[in-house]
């Protein structure tokens, strides 16, 4: 059995770890020439989030909750089946005004 400090530290640890990762890819572009390979570098990052929550998330919550695990997945899929046409109408808009952020 792991005690808790000690989880606690590695858990803190891993988190320092990311973020000294993160800092470090925003001070320097990792690969400044190869500009085709970011949607690829996205993709797989956006495979390993959604496979590890899928795993640590809706498998956790399938084991203590029974059913209360199904909008983990109703929620986007529905979400993406009746927010398309408004989807639509921002990407038109942000097109027209060559908007980069909401935020501004």
């Amino acid at each position: 059995m792991v005690s808790g400090f000690l989880l606690s530290a590695l858990a803190i640890g891993y988190l320092l770890v990311l973020f000294g990762v993160a800092f470090y890819g925003e001070r320097r572009a990792i690969y400044p020439g190869y500009a085709r390979l970011r949607p690829w570098i996205y993709s797989l990052a956006l495979g390993v989030y959604c496979t590890t929550w899928t795993f640590f998330g809706a498998v956790g919550t399938a084991v203590r909750g029974g059913w209360s695990y199904l909008p983990i997945y109703l929620g986007p899929v529905l979400l993406l089946l009746f927010a398309l046409p408004f989807l639509e109408r921002l990407v038109a808009i942000v097109r027209a005004h060559n908007i980069t952020s909401i935020a501004t």
